[in-house]
């Protein structure tokens, strides 16, 4: 396989990857926004969800144990959180983020 076809089917991956996106950057309005968020189905909306999760890289909370220290945890998603905060109850006063307190 030569350099030219190469680059055809690298062009053609991109043009594909670029058809998937519905709301390419520089068209994106709120009321196009909204009406898909409105006919999106929860498996869609779930998806999405997931998307804009990874791509914060850390979250990161205060948490105040009972032994009187405070910690501060980075976590990957929220999800991540919930767990920690399900097995480790016992230990855990207070959990803030930023000036939000959660516990």
């Amino acid at each position: 396989m030569n350099v030219t076809s190469q680059l055809s089917l690298l062009r053609q991956g991109r043009r594909s990857k670029l058809a998937a996106n519905p709301f390419p950057k520089h068209e994106i309005s709120l009321l196009d926004v909204l009406i898909f968020v409105s006919t999106a189905s929860h498996v869609a909306l779930r998806a999405i969800r997931i998307a804009i999760l990874s791509r914060r890289r850390e979250l990161i909370y205060t948490v105040t144990l009972k032994n009187g220290h405070r910690e501060i945890w980075a976590v990957d998603s929220p999800d991540q959180m919930i767990d920690i905060l399900i097995h480790e109850r016992r230990k855990i006063i207070h959990v803030t983020k930023g000036k939000e307190a959660i516990v």
